[in-house]
C-alpha cells in the first residue's frame, strides 16, 4: 500500500551511508549541525576498520557527520556472535520491564513498522508486521497486518493479538507510550484503527515502532505456565531463545520457521535479518571487565565507556585501531536529576529547596564520573536531547542550573533548614550508574548542608522503587528521545495519561499547568510553545538536565559493519567477514 514511501525510506537510507563516507574519506567537514531540525540528526555513525570517524572531541556543537543506519542482508550466515549486556537484569519475555537487561527485544518479537532512523515519521517507516497503512486524520491510523504471521510455536497472529498486546504491556507498565492511544478498535481480523489522544509530532511511529511494543499470541501468553513465557516465549520476531540463565545470559537462535520469507519485504529491516545463525547475550555488569573481555576474545561486540576508547580507536586521528570495529553513536540518553513533586514530599513542597539542590550539583563532573566525555557526551542546558526536532539551539549558549554552592547555601537557608539538618534519599539504578556518580551527587549536596542516604539498588527494583513517592526524594534516571520530537519527550514524563491513576508524572507532579503545556506544545510544537515549556519547567525547578551521553560500541575486526539505527546494534544485521572467528565458535 505505501511501496513508494518504503523505497523513499530505503533510497534516504543509503544516500546517508554513501554521504558518510565521502565526509570521512575527505576529512573534517562540520556542514551538519545537529543541534538543526534536519529528521537526520538523531542518527549514529558507523566506523569499519579502514574508515575515518567524525567525533566530538573537544567540541560539544554537535557539528558532525554520521550515517543514518549501517549493516546488509548477507547472503551467508555465520554461526556465532557474542554480544555483551551491562545488567544483570536480563529478560526475554514480551512484557518484561524495559532496563538495560532487556535484551532480544527487536529480534524475537516483531513491531508493527520499523523505523529506519530517529525521528523518522510514519510515511519513513518500513512496513514490518504491517502490510500497509492509510491516515485517516491527525489524530487516526488504520494499519492493516499480513494474514500468514505465525509465532515460533504456530499460532496464528491476528488483530486481536495486536491489539491485545498493546494494552496489556501498557497494563503492566511496560509501555508507557502506548497511552497515548485512545483506542485500537478491530475491523476485521487483519485491520486496526488506531486514535491517539493528541496529534503530537511523531505519534505513530513513537507507538507503532516502539521496541517495547512486543506482539504476541493472547491464547499463548494467557495459559502458558509463568516459566514458559519468561525462559521459553512465543516469538513473532526472527528469532527465538535457545537458553535463557537468568541474571547471566540469553541465547537466540535464528528460526527457520520465520513468516516473512519475501527478501524483497525484508529490505531495510534489519531486525528481520539473519546474518547470524546464534546470538549469545552475556552479562558483564563492570566496564573493565567488558574491555578484558573484547581484549581477550571472549566476546564479539561489547559497549564501553569513553575512558577505555583509547584501547580500540585513535582519537586523535579518529580512526580504529588495527583489528577493531568501532561504532560512536550521537548522544541520545538523556541523563537527568528528578526531584519528588508530591505535594506530601518536602522536596515537592518547597521550591527554594529544589533550586538550592540544583545549583549544588556540577553536571560536568557527575558526567566525568560517570565515564564519559566529550567524545561520548554533551553537557545540556534544558530538558531536552539536542538532536531531537524542536530543541532550541539558543539553550546552549544561555544559562541553565549552574553550579554555585555560595547561591545554592542562600536558597537552603531560604528554603527554611540549617546546614545537617535535612536528609534526603537518593534513588539510582546500579545498572546504570557507578558509585563514583553517586559519590559525586552526595559530596555536593553535603559540602552546602544536606545529608543524603543513598538508595542504589538493581535495575529491577529500581523499576518498582521509581514509581513510588514514599520511597525517594530525588533520583537520578536517564530518558530517551523516544519519538525524535521534544514534545514526546514532554509527554512521556509529565502527561499524566502515561502514568497510573493518581501519579501525575514520572515524579509524581500533578499540575494543571504542565498537564496544559503538554497537551499545547502537542497541538501546536512552535518554537514559541517550545520555549513556554521549558521555561515552566525551570520557574518550578521541576527537573534538571545534565547531559546526554552514548556509549561507544567496539566488535572484533571480523565484524566489519556494525547494524545499527539509532542507539540499538542489530547483530543480526552486522556484515561478517570471510575469515570471521567467534568467541562462540
Amino acid at each position: 500500500m505505501k511501496n513508494v514511501k518504503r523505497l523513499l525510506a530505503l533510497l534516504f537510507c543509503l544516500v546517508m551511508v554513501f554521504s558518510m563516507a565521502a565526509c570521512s574519506s575527505g576529512g573534517d567537514d562540520d556542514s551538519t549541525n545537529n543541534n538543526n531540525t534536519d529528521n537526520t540528526d538523531d542518527t549514529n555513525g558507523n566506523v569499519s576498520s579502514d574508515d575515518n570517524v567524525s567525533g566530538n572531541e573537544g567540541d560539544t556543537s554537535g557539528e558532525e557527520e554520521f550515517a543514518a543506519s549501517g549493516g546488509q542482508d548477507m547472503d551467508t550466515q555465520v554461526d556465532n556472535v557474542v554480544m555483551t549486556m551491562n545488567s544483570t537484569y536480563v529478560n526475554v519475555g514480551p512484557f518484561a520491564p524495559s532496563s538495560p537487561g532487556s535484551v532480544g527485544k527487536p529480534q524475537l518479537y516483531a513491531k508493527l513498522f520499523f523505523q529506519p532512523y530517529t525521528g523518522a515519521p510514519i510515511e519513513d517507516c518500513i512496513p514490518w508486521m504491517a502490510k500497509g497503512y492509510e491516515i485517516i486524520d491527525d489524530y487516526t491510523i488504520e494499519v492493516e497486518i499480513y494474514d500468514y504471521i505465525y509465532d515460533s510455536k504456530g499460532n496464528h497472529i491476528t488483530a486481536d493479538d495486536v491489539i491485545w498486546s498493546g494494552q496489556t504491556s501498557l497494563e503492566i507498565g511496560q509501555f508507557v507510550d502506548y497511552g497515548s492511544v485512545a483506542s485500537a478498535e478491530k475491523i476485521d481480523d487483519y485491520t486496526i484503527r488506531y486514535t491517539m489522544t493528541s496529534r503530537a509530532p511523531n505519534t505513530f511511529p513513537m507507538v507503532l515502532c516502539n521496541q517495547q511494543f512486543c506482539i504476541v499470541d493472547q491464547e499463548w501468553y494467557e495459559n502458558a505456565p509463568d516459566e514458559e513465557r519468561s525462559t521459553d516465549p512465543a516469538t513473532t520476531g526472527a528469532y527465538t531463545v535457545k537458553e535463557f540463565v537468568s541474571g547471566s545470559r540469553a541465547v537466540l537462535k535464528a528460526r527457520d520457521d520465520y513468516w516473512q520469507t519475501d527478501p524483497a519485504l525484508n529490505e531495510g529491516l534489519l531486525p528481520s535479518y539473519q546474518n547470524v545463525k546464534t546470538i549469545t547475550y552475556t552479562a558483564i555488569t563492570e566496564a573493565s571487565m567488558r574491555v578484558i573481555a573484547l581484549q581477550n576474545g571472549e566476546v564479539d561486540i561489547a559497549a564501553i565507556t569513553a575512558t577505555d576508547l583509547g584501547n580500540f580507536y585513535d582519537i586523535d586521528t579518529r580512526t580504529n585501531l588495527d583489528g577493531w570495529t568501532c561504532l560512536l553513536a550521537t548522544p541520545t540518553a538523556l541523563h537527568t536529576i528528578f526531584p519528588n513533586m508530591s505535594e506530601d514530599n518536602v522536596v515537592g513542597q518547597n521550591l527554594d529547596l529544589r533550586k538550592a539542590i540544583f545549583h549544588a550539583l556540577d553536571a560536568e563532573s557527575i558526567m566525568l564520573a560517570s565515564g564519559n566525555n566529550n567524545v561520548s557526551a554533551q553537557l545540556i542546558h534544558a530538558f531536552g536531547v539536542p538532536s531531537s526536532l524542536g530543541y532550541q539551539s539558543e539553550w546552549d549558549e544561555g544559562e541553565y542550573w549552574t553550579y554555585d554552592p555560595n547561591l545554592a547555601s542562600e536558597y537552603l537557608a531560604s528554603a527554611g533548614f540549617e546546614p545537617g539538618e535535612l536528609t534526603l534519599r537518593l534513588l539510582t539504578s546500579t545498572g546504570l550508574y557507578t558509585d563514583s556518580v553517586r559519590s559525586v551527587i552526595i559530596s555536593s549536596l553535603n559540602a552546602i548542608g544536606i545529608n543524603v542516604e543513598s538508595i542504589a539498588v538493581e535495575q529491577a527494583l529500581f523499576s518498582t522503587y521509581k514509581n513510588d513517592k514514599t520511597v525517594w526524594d530525588l533520583m537520578m534516571d536517564l530518558k530517551g528521545a523516544t519519538s525524535g520530537h521534544i514534545a514526546s519527550t514532554y509527554a512521556y514524563n509529565f502527561a499524566a495519561e502515561n502514568y497510573a491513576e493518581g501519579q501525575g508524572g514520572v515524579n509524581f507532579w500533578i499540575d494543571d499547568g504542565v498537564y496544559d503545556l503538554v497537551n499545547k506544545v502537542n497541538d501546536d510544537p512552535s518554537d514559541e510553545n517550545i520555549q513556554e515549556m521549558e521555561q515552566y519547567l525551570r520557574d518550578n525547578a521541576a527537573i534538571m538536565g545534565m547531559y546526554v551521553a552514548t556509549n561507544p560500541m567496539v566488535a572484533q575486526g571480523g565484524i566489519t559493519e556494525l547494524g545499527f539505527v539509532g542507539a540499538t546494534v542489530y547483530p543480526e544485521a552486522c556484515v561478517y567477514a570471510g575469515d570471521y572467528v567467534s568467541a562462540g565458535d
